[in-house]
This record gives structure tokens, sequence and C-alpha cells, in this order.
């Protein structure tokens, strides 16, 4: 207890009185010349580059199915009308990170319901846009 009312009574001097503050920058100032110049920046891609997933490549989840189907609903959500995207094929990890990508990219909210993704909203023309930019293969719309 005493120790700890030694260290609570230790304060700094702020009358001036104490040393000087050491100023470290004005020193660096004079190694700014020997300093190694940056490196070479790498080409800038392309901005006409398709994405890597829509190059045909597999590895997405959306371009492993053959086809994936997008409609829209109403039945069983409240009147609502909700877009079900169907035909998704990857795990349960995969379609939920699908899922994740879904919802921030069209701003909207969206849930997983079995193997198949439901978009909150008619959205289906932003969906199909979605898809074909990652790399699905074959989107249809149904009704």
């Amino acid at each position: 207890m005493k120790k700890a009312r030694e260290r609570a009574q230790e304060r700094v001097a702020t009358d001036g009185g104490g040393a000087p503050l050491r100023q470290p920058l004005p020193g660096l100032e004079g190694l700014r010349d020997r300093l190694p110049s940056a490196p070479e920046e790498p080409p800038a891609e392309t901005p006409n580059a398709a994405p890597p997933a829509a190059r045909g490549s597999t590895s997405s989840v959306y371009g492993r199915s053959p086809r994936i189907v997008v409609r829209r609903e109403r039945k069983g959500h409240g009147g609502k009308s909700a877009t079900r995207i169907e035909g998704v094929v990857g795990s349960t990890i995969e379609i939920e990170h699908a899922l994740r990508e879904i919802k921030r990219a069209l701003g909207c909210g969206a849930t997983r319901d079995g193997a198949d993704i439901v978009v909150q909203g008619a959205q289906g023309e932003r969906v199909v846009a979605f898809l074909e930019a990652h790399g699905a293969r074959k989107v249809v719309v149904g009704s």
C-alpha cells in the first residue's frame, strides 16, 4: 500500500526547470539524402480486363454450376417480392460466402434457403448482371 502511494506522489516538473526536450527530427533531415530511391511500380493492369472469375474459370461457386436459375416470387414472403437464385453449387461455407458477396454488391438483404439464395426485392436484372460478371456459365431467368 505504501509503494502505491509513493508512486502516486512522483510528479513530473512542469515549470521548465527540468532537462530540455531532445528533438530528433532536425537530425533526420540530414539523413534524407542517403535514403534509397523508391522501387519502381509494377505496370498497371488494363482497365478493360475481365475479372478472373469471368474468364471461364470454374473456381468460383457461380462458374461450377452448368445453369443458375433466377426467379421472382412472392409466395411465402408476406406479399413482398423476393428473387430466388437456384443452382449454385458449393459447400455450405462457399454458399455463405457467395451470399455475403451478393448482399454487399447489391446492397440489399439476402438469406440462404437450403442450397438456394433468396434476395429481398425484385432484383432479377441486377442479380443476373452480378452472376454473369462473376463467371456464371448460363443464367436462366424464370418467372
